[in-house]
């Protein structure tokens, strides 16, 4: 990609010199964060052009790339700095606490901090080593607003118990997935509406997922919601492996959930459960495409309840990721 950075940091008569978004860490706590990512805020969905395509997939790629390790290279950082101004985000190096951890968690946080929200989502990346084998663990939650508390219980699962994740990623939508540019809500009748972050491919979340399952070895897990009608023998929660067929990371997530949730039935689509498979979902495809795990989890509306307002739901719910992601190190997903 040629976007002209090869001289980031350096100012020319009339310009503007860059600062370096990394000279400081933020400390802050999870409700700060939550606070970062998801303002109070007038929405208005706004496309962005090609430039601010390119620039968002090759700064989260590069802080992807630098992320076990935990630091970028002075040129690195420049470069960050460069492609953020380019795209139009924030780039943050974050120190969160986490209650019953003596030390903080390192995040690169990418966010938008223009108002009106535009929906380009925000890209966390956990610095550092992670509970990981070969292959590294992105979660995505990409309805917040319409698929309540997902956002949180995705923060939950990047930040661990005691600290202890397998999640190297989180991204997440940033405007209502019904959202129009004239700040409007409104579900299109059939198909899709442009900011809804899992059925657009010209969605700043499925570009960047694109190129991150492209270039590195990733499972990917996508937590959603749904109004679960108990009268008509709904599960609590769907497994899906966006096909139209069960895959073995599907079927191992399945389990571990029905274990720590005994009480709760679990679906598997394709297999027990024919509704709600994610098969029309974008990230599913490209993860295929690329010969990446996809397993799309939806969870009914009193599980998330419970797993917003309950610890012990939610060490059990992170408790049955983190098993998840340690069985397809060693027995495979797709």
């Amino acid at each position: 990609m040629a976007l002209g950075l090869g001289s980031a940091g350096c100012t020319h008569e009339g310009e503007v010199e860059l600062s370096d978004p990394f000279e400081h860490t933020r400390t802050l706590e999870a409700d700060e964060l939550h606070e970062l990512l998801w303002p109070r805020a007038e929405e208005r969905w706004r496309e962005l052009g090609a430039t601010q395509h390119a620039a968002l997939r090759e700064l989260v790629i590069l802080l992807w790339h630098r992320a076990e390790r935990g630091a970028l290279r002075e040129r690195e950082r420049e470069r960050a700095g460069a492609l953020a101004e380019l795209a139009g985000v924030r780039v943050e190096s974050v120190a969160l606490r986490v209650p019953g951890r003596e030390q903080p968690i390192g995040l690169w946080v990418v966010y938008e901090e223009d108002t009106p929200r535009r929906g380009t989502g925000a890209y966390l990346i956990r610095r550092g080593e992670i509970e990981v084998g070969r292959v590294e663990l992105l979660l995505e939650t990409p309805h917040v607003f319409h698929d309540r508390h997902t956002g949180d219980i995705g923060l939950a699962v990047l930040l661990g118990q005691g600290g202890a994740s397998p999640v190297r990623g989180l991204f997440v939508n940033t405007v209502h997935r019904h959202r129009l540019a004239s700040g409007a809500k409104h579900k299109p009748p059939k198909g899709y509406g442009p900011a809804d972050a899992a059925h657009s491919e010209r969605h700043p979340i499925s570009r960047v997922h694109g190129a991150i399952v492209r270039r590195h070895r990733v499972a990917v897990l996508q937590l959603h919601g749904f109004e679960r009608n108990a009268a008509s023998g709904d599960p609590e929660m769907i497994v899906s492996s966006g096909s139209e067929t069960p895959s073995p990371g599907s079927r191992v997530l399945a389990k571990a959930l029905a274990e720590a949730f005994p009480k709760d039935a679990v679906g598997n689509y394709g297999l027990d459960s024919d509704r709600l498979g994610g098969t029309t979902n974008v990230q599913g495809h490209l993860a295929r495409e690329s010969r990446r795990c996809f397993v799309h989890l939806e969870l009914g509306d009193d599980l998330r309840d419970r797993l917003d307002d309950g610890a012990d739901a939610r060490a059990r719910f992170v408790e049955a990721v983190r098993g998840w992601a340690q069985e397809i190190q060693r027995g495979g997903c797709r």
